[in-house]
């Protein structure tokens, strides 16, 4: 029995997926879950809200009995729709990652309340700058300066949910969730120029080591206080190498070089490097990650789960990162006729090309609907959704 198609391009992509669902209800599922994720945001991204019925009383509705038993008790593999997902990243010219790209380390939290969900505990969240109850998840994004995506995520689980705490053997800090996401990225095929971190990473020297003997080069911040900057006889702070390069003003410089950097709302700025220019270049890029929050937290419901186990939370979040990966397919394939009637392809002389020659914002589309009668609420426009979503992230691009 074929599955019940979602709609345009939408469809195109959830087939490639198809071989890694042995039932039809699964593949069903996979569709319906992406078209909630894509809808318009006054619709939450909790198990109602994909459905599209009321939030308590609609609890009961059999679209989000199915959706929940697909999310919580289905037998499918998340780790291995991830990996497809990055194959079809990696494969794809317009997003395959580069040796001069980054690949980025960061966590963040939510607010979960209760004590029942896994994961959840009093932690920093650093979305809300407090100690809260929450889940906090550390990922990996790649990006250059003209697009970026998520790699691979993982809740850290706290010392409290373990019989001996942190001296369990199930127990793992950040750190080592970190060193093993990038492992993972390099066996997933993903290369880059530097893996890069704020200071709650940069700070610490095992993870730095880790990097070193795994052949990664990185770009972290530390802390202005911090003494390891230097593997040399005598370790020292940033702020003691700075002294040592002599500055005499704008005008005399002495061994420092001047870097024009541009933001987002046109602004340019004068920074100055000591013969780090391309470790300014990367660091900068860093902040991509920060705009892939806004994107899946914001756009597509990452923090709306309303299920308790790790299983269910790591396959909402394996499906949040599809619907991201989705909109950046339809931003560089060519679109489907089948719902639409598209000016030239992004690239093409008509358009006005962005970094990498890419456009900034897609043309113009006149769509076509209600080509007949539906036996089933489907998500009419998911090319538009996509693309607008596409092009904030596009319009909101770091400085370069």
């Amino acid at each position: 029995m074929a599955c019940p198609p979602a709609a345009g391009p939408l469809e195109d992509y959830a087939a490639l997926f198809d071989e890694l669902f042995s039932r039809l209800a699964q593949r069903r599922g996979f569709r319906e879950y992406l078209t909630g994720l894509l809808a318009p945001r006054d619709r939450n991204k909790t198990l109602t809200g994909l459905a599209g019925t009321e939030p308590v009383v609609g609890a009961q509705h059999a679209a989000v009995q199915r959706l929940q038993y697909f999310l919580s008790e289905s037998t499918w593999d998340s780790v291995k729709v991830n990996d497809r997902r990055l194959e079809l990243l990696l494969s794809d010219p317009a997003t395959a990652p580069h040796s001069g790209g980054v690949l980025v380390i960061d966590d963040s939290g939510d607010r979960k309340d209760g004590s029942a969900t896994a994961h959840v505990g009093r932690q920093w969240l650093g979305r809300y700058g407090k100690t809260d109850n929450g889940v906090v998840t550390v990922t990996t994004v790649w990006a250059d300066e003209r697009v970026y995506y998520p790699l691979h995520a993982e809740p850290y689980t706290p010392a409290s949910h373990f019989p001996k705490g942190r001296n369990d053997s199930g127990f793992r800090t950040k750190l080592q969730i970190a060193a093993d996401l990038v492992t993972k990225a390099q066996e997933a095929g993903v290369v880059c120029r530097a893996v890069v971190a704020d200071c709650f990473y940069g700070d610490h020297d095992d993870l730095r080591a880790e990097l070193r003997q795994g052949g990664w080069g990185f770009v972290m911040a530390l802390k202005p206080s911090r003494g390891t900057w230097q593997y040399q006889a005598e370790a020292y702070t940033p702020k003691d190498a700075a002294r040592a390069v002599g500055w005499n003003g704008p005008d005399d410089p002495g061994g420092w070089s001047r870097v024009q950097r541009v933001f987002r709302d046109g602004h340019t700025e004068t920074w100055w490097a000591a013969d780090l220019t391309e470790v300014v270049r990367l660091y900068g890029i860093r902040h991509w990650i920060e705009q892939s929050y806004k994107q899946v937290k914001d756009e597509l419901g990452w923090a709306d789960f309303q299920v308790r186990s790790a299983t269910a939370i790591h396959r909402h979040q394996t499906l949040v990162n599809c619907a991201f990966s989705f909109c950046w397919n339809t931003w560089f394939d060519q679109p489907s006729t089948r719902d639409s009637r598209n000016a030239p392809p992004p690239g093409s002389s008509a358009d006005d090309p962005g970094e990498g020659g890419h456009p900034t914002s897609p043309a113009d589309t006149t769509f076509l609907l209600a080509q007949g009668p539906t036996h089933r609420p489907v998500l009419a426009d998911p090319l538009a959704t996509a693309t607008a979503l596409v092009e904030s992230m596009v319009r909101q691009a770091p400085a370069r």
